[in-house]
């Protein structure tokens, strides 16, 4: 696809999400996409065919009467932030997980939800990772609780969290938090699934 067809929001969109990491750091891509537009409206009008990419620029040095293009020069993105700006874009991790590397610790001390099994049904459990999503609703009751997606380096659980709960610790229930949880493990139509006695925020 040619830059020119390409608008600024969609540029964003993937370099963020790393579709475009072979052409440079994300972060000064993004930074460079004014300049981007204007090296790449210069290519067209001295091309020949007018079919000249500014990818193809940047990839090898471009035509001899166009001088190469440079990035924008900032400081890296961090894997954490390359993290999030994959799951906003894509709505999934792509490059690793928040907590990738900690499973060993991890499984000193709490449960990692790939080790759980019916077996466990009825019993208390702890797990740590972070809250991939957060779903809060108001009871008939006029109270409010939550459905949770928690994950850990080795999978997801869903989570439920009711009124009493949800209304003492109601300010550790945001979307991309790390947190520890403890509560009764049950078995819900042949799948495993938290209910939430006890929360932890992890800074």
């Amino acid at each position: 696809v040619p830059f020119s067809l390409l608008n600024k929001k969609t540029l964003e969109a993937l370099a963020y999400c790393g579709a475009l990491d072979d052409l440079g750091e994300r972060k000064a891509l993004v930074a460079s996409l004014e300049d981007i537009s204007r090296y790449s409206r210069l290519v067209q009008s001295t091309s020949l065919e007018g079919q000249t990419d500014i990818f193809s620029m940047m990839e090898d040095g471009g035509a001899s009467s166009i001088p190469p293009f440079a990035l924008a020069k900032v400081a890296e993105a961090s894997f954490l932030q390359k993290l999030a700006w994959e799951k906003t874009y894509l709505g999934l991790y792509v490059s690793g997980h928040p907590l990738q590397g900690l499973s060993k610790y991890l499984k000193r001390k709490v449960n990692l939800i790939n080790t759980l099994t019916s077996k466990l049904a009825g019993k208390t459990v702890k797990l740590a990772g972070l809250l991939s999503t957060v779903k809060k609703i108001v009871t008939k009751a006029g109270a409010t609780m939550a459905y949770l997606t928690l994950e850990d380096p080795t999978g997801r659980m869903e989570v439920t969290v009711f009124p009493n709960t949800f209304q003492q610790y109601r300010a550790l229930f945001e979307p991309e938090s790390v947190v520890v949880l403890t509560g009764k493990l049950e078995n819900r139509r042949g799948e495993l699934q938290l209910v939430c006695q006890n929360i932890q925020g992890v800074s």
